[in-house]
């Protein structure tokens, strides 16, 4: 192999490296509500009954801005509506074209009122309308077409859950087993209400023998990037505490959106703990 083509492969594998790979998340939109347009109605076509919907939502390093790979909507007496291609037509509207669905030559879809950019964003709608072109090659360029239904939601993160590390302790003579998820989230404390916390984070499961099965969030920065985070390992030491006491504390290893590996602040286990499963005895 001659300089050339070294130094070529060098700077490809150094790349590579560092962008990472693409990541897939799958979303659920809950409480899902949906009604029928005015413009547009066909006799027996039922279309405000939605059983389930779910969106799947790519991110490739390469490229500046989240991909909306597909959106599936189930009804309970129509046919499935499946809609791949979207397009991002403005900073919170993503865009697709089906054809030749239920009784119509072509549907425009349009996910509206969220910017994928942003971690977790709760809420999502769903426009669907009927084109009135018979060509349709640039979608974002043209209008919205006559509404046929709507429908909205909170999302939900439904992707498969990966652990990346474990690690245990023993604390009031009970093991304490932890285990780590490779992507952070959003932990939720409490009913629906001015009371409930939302802890954004890394998040690790536990399982505190005799005390049950509950999940902590140890908070890391660069929130605006937080899904494109990697969790890579649990780091638990002991240091000093008060009045010359012990105490563990807990951190995560992670890589940031360049490739870089940091780590979290260290945490005291058991304010962690405290906050998931009520105060401990000492």
């Amino acid at each position: 192999m001659n300089f050339v083509a070294r130094t070529t492969c060098m700077i490809i594998l150094a790349i590579t490296a560092n962008v990472g790979y693409a990541k897939t998340f799958k979303y659920e939109i809950t409480n899902v509500h949906s009604s029928e347009g005015y413009e547009v109605k066909y006799p027996g076509l039922e279309l405000n009954n939605i059983k389930s919907a779910t969106l799947t939502v790519n991110k490739d390093p390469l490229l500046p801005d989240w991909q909306l790979s597909s959106l599936e909507i189930t009804f309970n007496t129509a046919a499935k509506l499946t809609a791949t291609g979207f397009k991002k037509v403005s900073y919170n509207t993503y865009r697709a074209v089906v054809n030749d669905v239920w009784v119509f030559r072509q549907l425009i879809i349009d996910v509206t009122e969220t910017d994928l950019n942003i971690y977790q964003n709760p809420f999502v709608n769903v426009k669907v309308s009927v084109s009135e072109k018979y060509a349709f090659n640039t979608p974002e360029l043209d209008s919205q077409g006559h509404e046929l239904f709507h429908a909205g939601g909170a999302m939900r993160d439904i992707s498969p859950i990966k652990i990346v590390d474990i690690a245990s302790i023993v604390l009031d003579g009970k093991r304490v087993n932890f285990s780590l998820r490779e992507r952070p989230g959003i932990l939720v404390l409490g009913a629906n209400g001015p009371e409930q916390i939302r802890k954004e984070g890394f998040l690790v499961d536990v399982l505190w023998m005799g005390k049950g099965q509950k999940t902590i969030s140890l908070y890391a920065s660069s929130l605006e990037s937080f899904a494109e985070l990697d969790a890579l390992a649990l780091l638990i030491e002991e240091r000093d505490g008060d009045f010359g006491t012990k105490e563990q504390v807990m951190s995560v290893k992670y890589k940031d959106v360049n490739g870089s590996e940091r780590v979290t602040f260290p945490t005291p286990i058991r304010p962690l703990l405290e906050s998931v499963y009520g105060t401990t005895m000492q």
